[in-house]
Formats: C-alpha cells, structure tokens, sequence
C-alpha cells in the first residue's frame, strides 16, 4: 500500500486533489477582497457623503447662525423701542394721574374761594344793611338835633323896646341851661316912666317896681314863713312872642 506521508512527516498531497483545492483557495479570497474592497468603497462613499452632508449641515448652522444673530438684533431693537414706549407711557400715564390730582386740588380751592365770595357777599349785604340803618339814624339825629337848635334859637331870642337881639347860644350850654332851669328865661322887663302914662299905685320915684320873678319883691303874702322855705306863690314865667321869630341862621335885624 502506498503511503501519502513523506519521510519527513509530511503528508504528500494527492495530483487529484491538488488542483480542485487551490482553484478553492484562490476563488474564496478574491470573493472576500472583492467583498471588503466593495465594503471599503461603499465606506469610503458613505464617508464622503457624510462628510458632504456635515458640510452642507456646518453651512447651514452658519446660516442659522448669522440668521440667529440677525433676530437677535431685531429683537434688541424693538426690545429698547418697546422699552421706550413703555417708559413714555408711564411717564404720560404718571403726568396725566399727577395732572388729574392738580386738576382736583385746583377745583378744591375754586369751590372753597366760591364759598368765602359767597360768605363776603353776606357780610358786605349786612354791612350795607348796617350803614343803612346807621346812616338813616344819623339823619334822624341831624334832623332832631336840628329842630333843637332852633328850638335854642327861639328860646334865645328876646325882645327889648320892640326890638329884636339875637344871642347865639351854643346847643350844649342851652340844654344844659335849660335842663337846669327848666325853661330859659326871658330878662326883666322894666317899664317906661313917662308923665303921660298913669303910674300904678305904690310906685315911686326911685324905687324899683314890683316884680314877680324876685320872691323879696313879692310883697308879704308872697314871702315864706321861715327860712330856707319856698316862696308860697310861684313866680310869674314870661313867656316869648312867637310872631317875632326868625328864621333858623338868618342875621338879627337892627
């Protein structure tokens, strides 16, 4: 029997089977260099794609980026332009509550200075009544005062001889004359001693008349008992004659 080991503890390879197995050998790792360098072109494809898609995605970000950018921008400008709109706001909305607060103060003090008119025009309406009525007092007290000194006037003028003398006496001392007299009095009025006229029965020559103002001159009958005592009859008053008055502040005729 023939062996198929050599003497160096090889096995010798069969001619049949030698060139079944190395066409076996041969087409396996083709097929496998053929499947990796397919697989490592299909790498190499995807990397590039990925590397073209990461580009287009960088590009992309960039855009968003500037685009970001860009918004934010806007937004800073119509954040500050709302900012200031608001602030003006509140700053009109603040003026025009404090200007409403003026405008109530303001109609306060209008309706407080209408009501102290209104007071005045009371107090002026009864100081006007007052001066009326004190004016009106005056009048009467100038009429009455008047009527006195005229009366004074009258009672100041007398007659001597048929002729008229005018003494001005002041109002004062007339009615204090006059308060305490009672009345003012006209002076004696002493007769004419002429040989033509009957002469009254007990005169004489020198020796004053009988008159009837002077309590001594009134004869016994007229005199009091004692001393210190009232006459018993009352003096005659003579009275003025009203037809030869004259009018109030006139001149005494001569």
């Amino acid at each position: 029997m023939t062996s198929n080991t050599l003497p160096s503890g090889e096995r010798r390879s069969s001619l049949r089977d030698t060139p079944a197995r190395s066409e076996n050998v041969i087409g396996t790792g083709d097929r496998n260099t053929m499947m990796c360098e397919a697989e490592i072109q299909a790498l190499r494809t995807h990397v590039s794609e990925m590397q073209t898609t990461l580009t287009s995605t960088a590009r992309g970000v960039a855009q968003q980026s500037i685009a970001l950018w860009d918004l934010q921008r806007d937004n800073k400008g119509l954040d500050d332009r709302l900012s200031a709109l608001t602030e003006a706001q509140i700053k009109s909305t603040i003026a025009s509550a404090e200007e409403q607060i003026e405008i109530g103060i303001l109609k306060a003090r209008v309706d407080a200075l209408e009501m102290e008119r209104a007071e005045g025009e009371g107090l002026i309406n009864v100081f006007k009544k007052h001066h009326e009525d004190v004016m009106s007092q005056l009048a009467r007290a100038d009429m009455a005062m008047k009527r006195q000194q005229q009366q004074f006037l009258r009672l100041a003028t007398v007659r001597y001889n048929d002729q008229l003398d005018y003494f001005p006496v002041s109002g004062g001392e007339a009615s204090h004359d006059a308060g305490e007299q009672d009345q003012i009095h006209a002076p004696k009025q002493h007769r004419r001693t002429t040989e033509s006229r009957p002469r009254r029965k007990g005169y004489s020559k020198g020796r004053p008349i009988r008159d009837a103002h002077n309590p001594d001159h009134l004869g016994r009958k007229g005199r009091s008992k004692g001393e210190g005592e009232a006459p018993r009859r009352i003096p005659i008053q003579s009275r003025p004659r009203t037809k030869h008055f004259r009018p109030f502040d006139s001149p005494p005729s001569v």
